[in-house]
């Protein structure tokens, strides 16, 4: 079931491709049967050539067919190499094609999604459980069946040359996969999952230990996190040795099986030439066989960890498809909210409404300051604005043109967020300033940055606009901070601009030299329009109109 649930989660596309790739798997247990094929007839040619014209022949030149015997495993070598890489190309392909689909389809869900995840399950689903699943499973897979495929040509053969070994070997394999089955394999898909949680734990607790890194060392709560750090690596470790205990089980198990299968086919064969031959070959045969079912056992152990990928996979999320074709936006007037109510998923009831409606004109060029207490609503309220949030009652209209998902990529490009932590990445000052952008407009860099009031510091700084300023801006004050995301708004050319509480953990001097900044930004560009969110009265005393919610 999980292999034909398995086989349904690869695209149709590279379905048609896998099958080059079933091609190669089939090829090389066919040439590793020739090999093999090869050096048992030579075994025979070299101590019973038998009576035929033929066979008295080629004894007679052995070390000739002896070194092309050689050259024929060099050969097939060198041919089952070259098509093992076929099947590594095909999944490494696999896996770049659901690591980006992943990838974007988490980004295209949206920000209700984004906030309601752990980015640390987002990272881990994109980064290493797309690569297990395709590396993991399917890989695996390929690589299994090749190995059973030749395990049941060298019974075969087996069977063709000496049916009473090929009998034997059938009586052994029963008792062990029973063993196997009923008794092992269960135990290793418990510690395989409890191995997996574990390192997902692990990765949670290292994230937080360095995103939270302030509050971890003045609340002294590094201890909590140590012992926390040593469980989990204390219970990957246990279920690694326990997983590799009940492997060293059946591979025991198989080469006991395989001695005592020899040691029966001697005792009931006799003690003669023929039979002294037959033995050699049956040897190289079964110690052919057993790496081949350590793999297996191996490979299915490993099969079994990373099944639970198949879930995340099957779940892999998908964009939205709009209804109507993407419209452009041109604000030239204003923004209309009419009568518009929001509440999130988990809200059920009437009481969950964040806003209610809400009702709302922002005029071109206008300055809007919108204050309230915590959770009223305000930065909901941005979000709806922003286009990030689709109003469960209402409407919202930017010159009579609904905001919605035909509009919001227009929409998008036209406004500019600086939120209270605003998301900084480990660049530099340019590559943060012209967020996103290939190339960096070095003109309308230094415009942006002379308009956001960051010249003189930028003129401080020994590389000015290329200096790093290291991961999320650790080298910026809060003032910069802010600063940095106004220029990155102004290098977009942005339209509207929203700011998030942007200036609440300010000192008051910084907090009124960023209100300067943003009034002298107003007087320069007429066609701005500017909403912020603050508590502070002094610090949206120079907006046209203040909304209290």
């Amino acid at each position: 079931m999980k292999i034909r649930e398995l086989l349904g989660l690869i695209p149709p596309a590279y379905r048609k491709q896998g099958v080059w790739v079933v091609v190669s798997v089939v090829s090389r247990a066919l040439l590793n049967m020739a090999g093999l094929t090869a050096l048992i007839s030579l075994i025979a040619l070299l101590f019973d050539p038998g009576n035929s014209a033929i066979a008295l022949r080629l004894a007679a030149h052995r070390e000739a067919v002896a070194i092309a015997v050689f050259a024929f495993v060099l050969v097939k070598n060198f041919l089952v190499i070259h098509l093992r890489s076929l099947q590594i190309r095909y999944i490494n392909r696999l896996f770049q094609s659901y690591a980006g689909r992943l990838y974007e389809g988490y980004y295209r869900q949206g920000l209700l999604f984004v906030k309601n995840e752990q980015p640390d399950t987002l990272a881990y689903n994109v980064n290493a459980v797309s690569y297990l699943f395709t590396h993991g499973l399917v890989s695996l897979s390929f690589t299994m069946a090749g190995e059973i495929l030749l395990l049941l040509l060298i019974w075969g053969g087996i069977l063709c040359y000496s049916p009473l070994m090929a009998l034997l070997i059938v009586g052994c394999l029963i008792p062990f996969v029973i063993v196997y089955v009923y008794g092992v394999r269960r135990k290793l898909s418990d510690y395989g999952k409890m191995e997996n949680e574990a390192k997902r734990k692990l990765m949670t607790l290292v994230g937080d230990t360095f995103r939270g890194y302030t509050g971890v060392k003045l609340n002294d709560a590094w201890p909590w996190f140590r012992k926390r750090f040593d469980l989990q690596l204390l219970q990957i470790a246990r279920c690694r040795e326990l997983i590799d205990r009940a492997l060293r089980i059946p591979e025991g198990m198989m080469e006991c099986y395989a001695a005592a299968g020899l040691i029966l086919f001697v005792l009931l064969s006799g003690n003669n030439v023929e039979s002294q031959v037959t033995f050699g070959i049956l040897a190289v045969a079964v110690l052919r066989m057993l790496p081949s079912v350590r793999t297996l056992i191996t490979l299915s152990t490993q099969w079994k960890n990373n099944a639970f990928t198949i879930e995340t996979i099957r779940n892999l999320p998908k964009a939205e498809e709009q209804e109507t074709a993407a419209r452009p936006v041109c604000f030239r007037d204003r923004i209309e909210v009419e009568q518009v109510g929001f509440r999130y998923p988990q809200s059920k009831d009437e009481v969950g409404f964040v806003l209610k409606n809400f009702s709302l004109t922002i005029r071109k060029g206008e300055c809007i300051g919108i204050q309230g207490i915590s959770g009223i609503g305000k930065t909901t309220l941005l979000n709806l604005l922003l286009g990030f949030y689709a109003p469960q009652a209402g409407k919202i209209t930017i010159d009579g043109l609904p905001l919605d998902a035909s509009t919001c990529e227009s929409w998008f490009r036209k406004v500019a967020y600086v939120p209270q932590d605003l998301f900084i990445m480990d660049g530099s000052l340019a590559e943060n300033i012209a967020f996103g952008c290939e190339e960096i407009d070095k003109a309308r860099a230094e415009e942006a940055i002379r308009q956001a009031s960051l010249q003189v510091f930028i003129d401080s700084l020994p590389e000015g606009i290329q200096t790093k300023i290291g991961a999320n801006g650790c080298r910026l004050s809060g003032g910069q901070r802010q600063r940095l995301g106004i220029a990155r708004a102004l290098y977009k050319q942005a339209e509207v601009l929203f700011l998030d509480e942007a200036v609440s953990a300010l000192d008051p001097q910084t907090e009124q030299e960023i209100a300067h900044t943003l009034q002298t930004l107003m007087q320069i560009r007429h066609d701005l329009t500017l909403v912020v969110i603050a508590h502070n009265d002094a610090f949206i005393a120079f907006c046209h109109r203040i909304i209290r919610l």
